[in-house]
């Protein structure tokens, strides 16, 4: 309903800045877990591009790119840019 979405989109901030955390910490595993738990948090720039960020520590590097390129079909200005090495 469109008065739970407000909810919803708070709640996957929340989830997205815990995953985050985790990553940070080196975490990848449990980061990944969050954002992928009971389906996956829906339609999240910021999830799909965390996704990607934590395949590229992973060295999954072609999975980060099939990330990202997702990202970019639906948002062509989207930056995914984190730095000199890598790149979408």
């Amino acid at each position: 309903s469109k008065s739970s979405q407000p909810v919803e989109k708070f709640f996957n901030q929340l989830l997205i800045a815990r995953a985050t955390d985790l990553a940070r910490d080196g975490q990848f595993v449990e980061a990944e877990d969050i954002l992928l738990r009971d389906g996956g948090i829906r339609d999240s720039e910021a999830a799909t591009d965390l996704l990607a960020r934590i395949a590229i520590h992973q060295g999954q590097t072609e999975r980060a790119k099939r990330l990202w390129e997702s990202l970019l079909e639906k948002n062509p200005g989207f930056d995914c840019s984190i730095g000199a090495d890598v790149s979408c």
